[in-house]
């Protein structure tokens, strides 16, 4: 008998994304032998598409920042509020989504509403419902796109 120990796979602790339910564990703490990569919670769109969405930033405006402070809070203000939650934020996205892509070659941004830590988490299990629904709307996302939000893990 070996007395050796052998890590799990890092990618199947960790996968691509997760169902929303499927919470990650809290980042950087050491779950099963690796440290928990970060994850956030939200929907990954084509540029293209985040412009038809929200609209094309302005000549001379980098379209994450346009639409991180002047499209988003606007939007957000207009949904329907229970709780003292934050708009969605966003960033260039580089890594892989586990879905097909028509677009290729074509630049994509997260849209997230939360990340892997003990407070986000803690909000995501208490307002949901919530968050999702009012990000869908700020965000001008068809329903459909409700059962597409996941976690994304950034590494």
């Amino acid at each position: 008998m070996s007395n050796e120990f052998v890590l799990p796979n890092f990618f199947t602790v960790f996968p691509a994304s997760r169902a929303v339910d499927d919470f990650p564990p809290i980042a950087n703490h050491i779950h099963q032998g690796h440290r928990v990569p970060d994850y956030r919670l939200g929907w990954v769109v084509t540029v293209t598409e985040a412009e038809e969405l929200l609209e094309p930033a302005p000549e001379g405006r980098e379209a994450i920042n346009y639409y991180r402070y002047d499209i988003l809070p606007p939007r957000w203000g207009t949904t329907e509020a229970k709780s003292d939650l934050q708009p969605p934020d966003l960033m260039l996205w580089s890594y892989e989504t586990g879905r097909e892509s028509h677009h290729k070659n074509e630049a994509y941004l997260l849209f997230y509403v939360a990340q892997n830590s003990t407070e986000d988490l803690k909000m995501v299990k208490e307002h949901k419902e919530e968050l999702i629904t009012r990000s869908i709307e700020a965000l001008g996302l068809t329903s459909e796109r409700q059962e597409k939000v996941k976690w994304y893990r950034l590494k």
